[in-house]
């Protein structure tokens, strides 16, 4: 991303509870990182994804996630008695 090398003038203040702290410096260890820089990486990638999801309107989906989806395209349940009520509605305003 080529700003990793850039003085570090602003903070952010997290807090966590015991457990997900632990779970947090367990990642960054996982990864050869300190805390901070672990949660630095993540969240700025994190924070550009969500930019690019609002800014172009696609969002990107997981393997899992995008099969779950398939999967309820082509095997949509049937619709509620409140969903059939609207789909009235919106048939005869049009």
């Amino acid at each position: 991303m080529g700003r990793a090398s850039s003085p570090k003038t602003a903070n952010v203040l997290i807090r966590f509870d015991a457990r997900r702290k632990a779970t947090v410096r367990r990642a960054a260890a996982l990864r050869g990182l300190s805390v901070s820089d672990y949660v630095r990486s993540r969240i700025v990638s994190l924070a550009e994804r969500d930019l690019e999801e609002a800014e172009t309107g696609v969002l990107r989906l997981g393997r899992e996630a995008q099969l779950s989806l398939w999967r309820a395209l082509q095997n949509p349940p049937p619709p509620t008695k409140a969903q059939r009520a609207l789909g009235e509605l919106i048939r005869s305003v049009t």
